[in-house]
C-alpha cells in the first residue's frame, strides 16, 4: 500500500496539477463565453424557455391535444402584455394598430408582393418594418412588455410544429418511418424497419407533445465535444510523465534488477488508471454541472423527458429523461477517457525520453479525440452518426468500451512482460 500510494504521489504532482488547471480554465473560459453555452442566454432561446416553463406549469410535461387547444390563449395573454404600450401612442394609432393582436397581424402580413424594384423601395420597407417593430426588440418596450414578441415568436413556432403531430394521428409514425426509408417509402434494411418500430413503440406516445427544448440538446452534442477533447488532453497530461520521467532517470534500470521491483510497474498501472479515472470524473462533473447551471431557467427541463419533435427532433432509442441522458454520455466518455489513459500508459512504457512520447502520443490523442467527437454527435438516437455508420443501437458504448479493452490488454500485455524480463 505504501507503494501504491507513492506512485500516486508521484502522479499527482502539483506542477502537473497547476498546468491541468490552468489548461480547464483557459479552454472552458472559451468554450462557455462563446460556444456553445453563450447561446442559452439569447433572448430567442431564453423566450423558449420561457414558454415551454409556462405551459410545463399549467399543464404538466405534455401537451394533449385538449391542452394543446387550450394553450392558444396564451396568444392573447401575450398581446395583452403589449397592448398598454400601443393603446394611446400615436406611432401604432396612425398607422391603424391598436392592439398587440395587430402588430403581431402587422409583422406577418407587412411584406411586399413580389421583389423590391429599387434598392431605395427596399431601404423604405426595412427602415418602416423596423421602426414599427423595433420598440419590442431590443427598444424601450421590450422588457416592459415581458419579452411579449419573443415570445410571440416561440409559441407560434410551437404551435404550428405541433398542429400536424396533433391533427394527423399517423403523422409522427410516419415521420419516424422517413428516417430509416428511401424516398420511395422502402425501408433500407431489415434492420432499419426493426429500429423504426422499436423507435415508434418507445416515443411515439411522447415525442410530439413532450414539453421540451429540443435545442437543448443540441447543444449538449457540442459542449460534450469540447469535454471530450479537454478531458482526453488533460488525462494524458496526468499520465504520460509519469512512467517516462523514471525511464529518463534511468530509474527502471534499478527497479528491473529484481524480481520485486519489475512488479512496480504493475503497481503504476493500478496508480495511473485510478488517478485517470478520478480525474475523469472531477472533470466531467463540474463541465456538466457548469452546464447544467449555465441558465436557471434551463434547470427544471433537467428532469423533463427528452423525446421531442418541438424546436429540434430528439429520438432516443430510449425513452429517458434529459439527465439520464447526460449521464449517458459522462459514462461513455469516462470509459473512452480512461481507455485513451491506458493507451498512453503503455506508450510511456516504451518510451524514453519526452520527445519520443510527444510524438507517439499525439497522434493517438487526436484519434481518439476525433472518436469521441464522431461517438457524441448525436449519440444514443436515431440520428446518430455512428449508429448510421454501424447500425447497432448502442454502438457508442460498444466503441468506447473496445478503447477501454484495448488500452487495458496492451498495458496487462505490458506488465507481464516486464515481470518476466530476464535479468542482465
Amino acid at each position: 500500500m505504501r507503494l501504491f500510494l507513492h506512485e500516486l504521489k508521484k502522479i499527482w504532482r502539483p506542477g502537473i496539477l497547476l498546468a491541468i488547471i490552468v489548461i480547464n480554465v483557459m479552454f472552458g473560459y472559451v468554450f462557455t463565453s462563446h460556444i456553445p453555452l453563450a447561446s442559452i442566454t439569447s433572448k430567442d432561446f431564453n423566450s423558449d424557455l420561457a414558454v415551454l416553463t409556462e405551459l410545463r406549469e399549467e399543464y404538466g410535461g405534455e401537451l394533449d391535444y385538449d391542452e394543446w387547444l387550450d394553450a392558444h390563449k396564451y396568444w392573447d395573454k401575450y398581446f395583452a402584455d403589449m397592448d398598454e404600450f400601443i393603446i394611446g401612442n400615436p406611432l401604432y394609432e396612425n398607422e391603424g394598430i391598436y392592439s398587440g393582436a395587430d402588430l403581431w397581424e402587422f409583422r406577418n402580413n407587412y411584406a411586399p408582393d413580389g421583389e423590391f424594384k429599387t434598392e431605395e423601395e427596399a431601404q423604405e420597407y426595412y427602415d418602416y418594418f423596423h421602426n414599427m417593430m423595433n420598440p419590442f426588440f431590443g427598444g424601450e418596450y421590450e422588457e416592459l412588455s415581458n419579452y411579449a414578441v419573443w415570445k410571440l415568436q416561440s409559441l407560434d413556432f410551437l404551435m404550428e410544429q405541433l398542429v400536424l403531430f396533433h391533427e394527423d394521428e399517423t403523422y409522427l409514425d410516419d415521420f419516424i418511418n422517413l428516417t430509416f426509408t428511401y424516398e420511395n417509402g422502402e425501408f433500407i434494411s431489415r434492420t432499419a424497419e426493426r429500429h423504426s418500430a422499436l423507435l415508434r413503440n418507445n416515443t411515439s406516445d411522447d415525442a410530439y407533445k413532450t414539453l421540451f427544448p429540443g435545442w437543448i440538446v443540441n447543444l449538449f452534442y457540442d459542449y460534450m465535444e469540447l469535454v471530450i477533447v479537454i478531458a482526453i488532453i488533460s488525462v494524458g497530461i496526468f499520465v504520460l510523465p509519469f512512467v517516462t520521467r523514471d525511464r529518463h532517470s534511468q530509474m527502471t534500470a534499478m527497479q528491473y534488477s529484481s524480481k520485486t521491483g519489475r512488479k512496480i510497474v504493475q503497481v503504476q498501472f493500478s496508480a495511473a488508471l485510478l488517478s485517470a479515472l478520478a480525474m475523469t470524473l472531477i472533470l466531467i462533473s463540474v463541465y456538466v454541472a457548469v452546464f447544467i447551471t449555465a441558465n436557471s431557467d434551463f434547470i427544471p427541463f433537467v428532469n423533463a423527458k427528452i423525446a421531442t419533435v418541438i424546436f429540434s427532433n430528439i429520438l432516443p432509442w430510449w425513452n429517458m429523461i434529459f439527465m439520464q441522458y447526460i449521464a449517458l454520455h459522462a459514462i461513455m466518455a469516462t470509459v473512452l477517457t480512461v481507455g485513451t489513459a491506458a493507451v498512453l500508459f503503455f506508450m510511456s512504457l516504451h518510451s524514453r525520453d519526452y520527445i519520443t512520447l510527444l510524438l507517439k502520443s499525439l497522434p493517438v490523442m487526436t484519434a481518439i479525440g476525433f472518436i469521441g467527437i464522431v461517438l457524441v454527435n448525436e449519440a444514443f438516437t436515431a440520428y446518430g452518426m455512428m449508429y448510421w455508420t454501424l447500425p447497432i443501437i448502442g454502438i457508442e458504448f460498444i466503441i468506447s468500451g473496445i478503447v477501454l479493452l484495448i488500452g487495458l490488454g496492451l498495458c496487462v500485455f505490458a506488465c507481464k512482460r516486464v515481470t518476466k524480463k530476464d535479468l542482465l
